[in-house]
């Protein structure tokens, strides 16, 4: 499993007055730091995403994966990060090849334009045409394996998050192939955790349409799409999905499961 750096570099130390028991007591608290990474596309503004500084590369590609903007990791030719800028180039054509949205990409369903997803689950314009590999419908196979794996993993989540243990301030997410668990990414975001394991997964040359992701978060539309638009055939969650994320799951054959935790879980579209 991919495993994260030097934790210490990703919280700062900072005077506080508890109150407990009746009484206030001054001490230290492991704050988390934030930054502000601004993604420009071929010199064009894209995005900007608040990240904690830790794989700002692997969040700029797994973002343009998961918004529909590449395919793959060849599609990018560099990404160079000075100051919490990202510049990417892609190889000659791939803004050109992108086609149309097809409107039930929108959650509303009436998608006029193309959008991009902030790092709240906002939608906001696109310059670019978007698109994505997509899933297609499929029927899994609820088995003694599935269910071991699934509630192995969920379990495994909780437990990694060591940046949550000391600051109660960030998302967890963890990409699986079968019981393996290959990538765990913390965020201030539960979008840029997820757009990190995809990232690191396309730099690996990972099939993303072999994998599950895990998330500490809920399961909005916003980030069904991505789910959706990275090939990733099942999302499981700690919490629990919308309406309308059960209703793309329907449509695109998406395997949405809610509140694993303690051994069990729900199945939304069994």
């Amino acid at each position: 499993m991919q495993r994260p750096g030097n934790k210490q570099d990703l919280t700062v130390k900072r005077p506080i007055r508890r109150y407990q028991d009746g009484k206030f007591t001054e001490s230290l608290d492991d704050v988390l730091r934030e930054c502000e990474l601004t993604i420009f596309l071929e010199g064009q503004l894209l995005i900007k995403l608040v990240c904690i500084p830790e794989y700002l590369e692997e969040l700029v590609l797994g973002y343009l994966h998961s918004e529909g903007l590449i395919c793959s990791n060849k599609n990018v030719e560099s990404i160079d990060i000075v100051d919490n800028k990202a510049h990417v180039h892609v190889t000659q054509g791939q803004l050109d090849e992108l086609q149309s949205p097809d409107p039930d990409d929108s959650p509303t369903g009436e998608s006029s334009g193309f959008f991009l997803t902030t790092d709240s689950g906002d939608f906001r314009d696109s310059p670019y045409p978007i698109k994505g590999p997509g899933i297609h419908p499929q029927t899994n196979s609820w088995d003694a394996n599935t269910i071991t794996m699934i509630v192995k993993n969920a379990n495994l989540l909780l437990e990694r998050s060591e940046i949550f243990k000391r600051t109660g301030n960030v998302h967890s997410a963890m990409l699986c192939k079968g019981s393996q668990a290959l990538y765990f990414c913390e965020d201030i975001g539960r979008y840029n955790a997820f757009d990190k394991c995809i990232g690191f997964a396309l730099r690996d040359n990972v099939d993303l349409s072999q994998t599950t992701i895990f998330t500490s978060g809920r399961i909005p539309s916003s980030v069904a799409l991505k789910v959706i638009r990275s090939g990733i055939p099942m999302i499981v969650s700690r919490s629990a999905p919308s309406d309308m994320t059960l209703e793309l799951a329907k449509s695109y054959g998406l395997t949405v499961v809610g509140f694993a935790r303690g051994g069990r879980f729900n199945l939304y579209n069994p």
